[in-house]
C-alpha cells in the first residue's frame, strides 16, 4: 500500500485512507485490525505487507530475529531453511508512528525508490530483516539531508498468526546466472525445464538492457537444451557483440 494514513490515538491503530476516503470522515478508512483479521484467514506460509504511508509503524509489535554474522555457507543455509519452515506475517513500513516523506526519490517516495533499488541489486537469498536494515540506513541518511526524520521499520504484525519465520526475497533463476556461487545450480534448474523455457531465455539474450553478465552466461545455458529451437536462437545471436 502507498498512500495516506492516519493514526487512531484512542485505539493505537494505523489506518489507511484509500482514494474514496476523507481525512475528517473515517467511514471509508481501512483499519490495520481489519487487515490483521484477513491475514489470519490466508493459507500462505509467508506474507509480507509493504506500507508506504504515515503511521504504518503502528501495525508492528516486537522486533524480529536476524542472522548472526560470520556464519559459514552451510550454517546460513540451515538458518534459512529454519525460518522458511516457520510461518511469518511481517510488515515493512516506510516509518514509525509519524508522518513520512511523499517525495525524495524522483518519481517515487524516498522509501519506495530505495526499496526498488535494493531488490534490483540483490543477487542472493535476502531475508526481510536484512533488507530492512539496508533500506533503513539509506532512507535515514537521505531524509536527514532533507531535514526530515524518517526510519523504516520491519517487524511481525500483531495478532496476525505469524510465528518465528521471515519473508525471503529470492532472485529469479535467470538473474542468478550472474552469481558465481549460485550460477551452476540455477543453470541446472533452467535446463531441467527444457524447451518450454527457451522463449524466456531468448528474450533475456536479445534485450540489451538486461545485465551483461546474465546475457553472457545464457548461450551456454541454451546450448544444454538439445533441440532445433536452441540452435536457431544461438545462430540468431551470433551478430550480438556481447
Amino acid at each position: 500500500y502507498a498512500g495516506h494514513g492516519e493514526f487512531d490515538k484512542v485505539n493505537s491503530l494505523a489506518n489507511w485512507l484509500p482514494i474514496d476516503a476523507e481525512p475528517d470522515n473515517d467511514s471509508n478508512w481501512i483499519q490495520s485490525s481489519r487487515l490483521t483479521e484477513k491475514l489470519n484467514t490466508f493459507q500462505a506460509k509467508h506474507i509480507l505487507v509493504v506500507a508506504d504511508s504515515c503511521y504504518s509503524g503502528a501495525m508492528t509489535r516486537s522486533s524480529i530475529g536476524q542472522v548472526q554474522p560470520n556464519l559459514s555457507d552451510e550454517q546460513r543455509l540451515i538458518w534459512l531453511r529454519a525460518i522458511a519452515a516457520s510461518p511469518s506475517r511481517t510488515v515493512l513500513t516506510s516509518g514509525g508512528v509519524s508522518p513520512v516523506m511523499d517525495g525524495g526519490g524522483g518519481k517515487h517516495s524516498v522509501f519506495a525508490q530505495n526499496l526498488i533499488d535494493i531488490l534490483a541489486e540483490n543477487q542472493d537469498i535476502l531475508p526481510g530483516k536484512q533488507l530492512s536494515d539496508v533500506l533503513a540506513a539509506r532512507v535515514v541518511s537521505i531524509a536527514r539531508r532533507l531535514n526530515f526524520e524518517q526510519r523504516p521499520e520491519y517487524a511481525p504484525i500483531r495478532f496476525a498468526g505469524g510465528e518465528s519465520g521471515d519473508f525471503l526475497f529470492v532472485p529469479t533463476l535467470i538473474t542468478l546466472l550472474r552469481n558465481r556461487r549460485l550460477k551452476s545450480g540455477a543453470r541446472e534448474v533452467l535446463v531441467g525445464y527444457g524447451e518450454e523455457v527457451l522463449d524466456v531465455l531468448a528474450h533475456f539474450l536479445r534485450t540489451p538492457e538486461e545485465d551483461i553478465w546474465v546475457r553472457r552466461h545464457l548461450p551456454a545455458t541454451i546450448a544444454l537444451i538439445p533441440c532445433q529451437k536452441s540452435m536457431d536462437i544461438l545462430v540468431g545471436a551470433l551478430d550480438d557483440p556481447d
